[in-house]
């Protein structure tokens, strides 16, 4: 085999190397915004469809209450919101076969939602920690 049929093959198998690991990593990443953006909407509704109304109707003055969370928010793993029956279902068992899918541990696996003035049902920040072994941080 001449010295052009060589580097043409080499050429060719570093393309698809290339190629390969492109793939891979697109699809590990876009898994992990699936995932990530799965678990917002289960914290979204579980602060404005759960714990926000439930603590209003226990809390005489909920402003005050929210605030006490505006720093260090109000932490829930997944292992805790799937058990929650009053959520989206689907979304759940979506949510849950992704996160086994990818080697997701459920017990810090978390959201985080900030309450931020004036402490209304939509008035807050939220962030998802992954702690998952198919999904590099």
């Amino acid at each position: 085999m001449d010295k052009k049929k060589k580097a043409v093959i080499i050429g060719v198998v570093v393309l698809v190397l290339v190629l390969g690991f492109i793939i891979i990593i697109r699809s590990v990443s876009s898994s992990a915004n699936k995932l990530s953006n799965d678990m917002e909407k289960l914290g979204r509704s579980f602060y404005e469809d759960y714990y926000y109304p439930s603590q209003k109707k226990q809390q005489k003055d909920i402003a005050k209450y929210m605030a006490k969370f505006e720093k260090n928010g109000i932490k829930i793993n997944l292992d805790n919101i799937i058990k929650i029956s009053s959520l989206d279902q689907d979304l759940i068992k979506k949510t849950k076969d992704l996160a086994k899918k990818e080697k997701c541990d459920f017990n810090n696996t978390k959201i985080d939602i900030n309450p931020k003035k004036p402490y209304g049902n939509k008035d807050y920040t939220i962030s998802v920690d992954l702690d998952c072994k198919n999904i590099k941080k």
